[in-house]
């Protein structure tokens, strides 16, 4: 059933890319986290920017229901979005959200797609083995809480898990705290029940990694742009929220060469 959807939305007085984009976020976060640089800066550059907040996440509706929401209904929401777009978006997805677009792919011929450090089609289970790793008996009570958010974004305990040390402090704490909880039957989905299976594509791909992500590191990265032949690179010193973290800027010039390379 559709629900009420957050869209933040950044149109320039001046459109000179007929293609929209529209940006999906990954777990624990929502649009905000689209709209503190990179909306605006599309914009700019002639892009009709979108930015969904997925049920539960945000100011979308759904929050009281989150426990029970399952991966397909992140599923329907972006097909919600995109069903009430003029044309069909190239579509930029985050983490969980780069795997909502893996999985997109197979439904929609895009013009085009940028994963950030997404999650691989193998599931999650690369990022659980690294922070159980890293940080055993925290993860373990995170999980048996329900709430991995309050461990991703403050230093000791992860550092650079979402944000480099090179973001000043100020702005770690702010984008923490507005890291949320997220669905733990979908990040189950994400781990083994609803995998995605590459298969042969013609829709341009970019994939971006980051040198110092401990959640999709680099390596997975490449795994990911190899299965797909898409283009890749990993960034130095930038972390997991690659949109947010001290070297946006360069992350998001990446992404517009590379639509100016192909012409939309």
């Amino acid at each position: 059933m559709p629900v009420q959807l957050e869209i933040i939305k950044q149109i320039p007085e001046s459109t000179s890319h007929p293609t929209p984009l529209l940006f999906i976020h990954g777990a624990w976060h929502g649009a905000w986290c689209w709209d503190e640089h990179f909306l605006s800066y599309f914009a700019k550059h002639g892009y009709r920017s979108y930015a969904v907040s997925l049920r539960g996440h945000g100011a979308s509706d759904g929050r009281q229901h989150l426990a029970g929401t399952r991966f397909r209904d992140y599923m329907e929401d972006v097909e919600q979005v995109i069903n009430q777009l003029e044309t069909l978006p190239i579509v930029i997805g985050h983490s969980m959200g780069g795997f909502i677009v893996q999985k997109l792919m197979k439904t929609h011929k895009l013009p085009a797609v940028i994963l950030l450090a997404p999650s691989p089609r193998i599931g999650i289970i690369v990022t659980v083995l690294s922070l159980l790793r890293r940080q055993p008996l925290a993860f373990l009570k995170g999980t048996f809480l329900f709430a991995l958010h309050p461990l991703l974004g403050l230093p000791p305990l992860i550092p650079n898990a979402c944000f480099s040390l090179s973001l000043p402090a100020p702005q770690r704490q702010k984008y923490t705290a507005l890291l949320q909880p997220e669905s733990f039957l979908a990040i189950l989905d994400t781990f083994v029940f609803d995998l995605s299976k590459p298969r042969d594509t013609d829709i341009p791909m970019l994939v971006l990694g980051s040198s110092l992500d401990i959640f999709v590191p680099p390596q997975t990265v490449k795994t990911t742009a190899r299965l797909y032949k898409a283009q890749n690179e990993i960034l130095e010193n930038v972390s997991h929220d690659m949109m947010l973290d001290a070297a946006w800027q360069d992350v998001a010039e990446k992404i517009v060469t590379w639509l100016k390379q192909l012409g939309i």
